[in-house]
């Protein structure tokens, strides 16, 4: 019985060992990115912003070309999660209460701001929102972000590496 199984596979056996094979590997060496929660004059650590860091690391491990590194210097990206806040976002919902009483609600939700360093001379202010009430929501907008800019701008980025990296 299982002989007749496997004869019936025969033509289908390559194409199933294809998808079965590991993916290709980059040959672009990963860019090593380091998270920062505030800035590095800060001397205490906002444990709300170390939550948020860890949300966008989180989101960014294991992300094609990234790596996360655990000291500044050993990185070619630094971003700092600078603050975060409830905030509006510029808008109303406006709501019919009766067809002659109208109200409006502003849209709030939660912000997170970061930056995206280069060396020293090049910096990219980030901007996280959600409106859901998910301060994780609005970590994985910048991290994805991060991602998309990395996209872009990683071959730049490899150019500007010290020789002994």
């Amino acid at each position: 019985m299982r002989v007749n199984a496997l004869r019936g596979l025969g033509s289908a056996l390559p194409l199933i060992c294809a998808f079965a094979t590991p993916s290709t590997v980059s040959a672009q060496p990963a860019l090593d990115v380091f998270l920062r929660a505030g800035i590095p004059e800060d001397i205490f650590v906002n444990p709300e912003l170390l939550d948020s860091k860890n949300d966008v690391a989180g989101r960014l491990q294991g992300k094609d070309g990234l790596r996360i590194v655990s000291k500044a210097e050993d990185a070619d990206i630094e971003v700092r999660i600078r603050s975060r806040f409830l905030g509006g976002a510029g808008g109303a919902v406006v709501l019919q209460v009766s067809p002659t009483i109208a109200s409006s609600l502003p849209i709030t939700g939660n912000i997170i701001q970061a930056e995206l360093r280069v060396g020293d001379d090049y910096v990219l202010e980030l901007i996280g929102f959600h409106d859901g009430g998910s301060w994780r929501g609005a970590a994985n907008q910048v991290a994805d972000k991060i991602e998309r800019w990395v996209e872009e701008n990683a071959q730049r980025v490899r150019e500007r590496r010290q020789p002994e990296r």
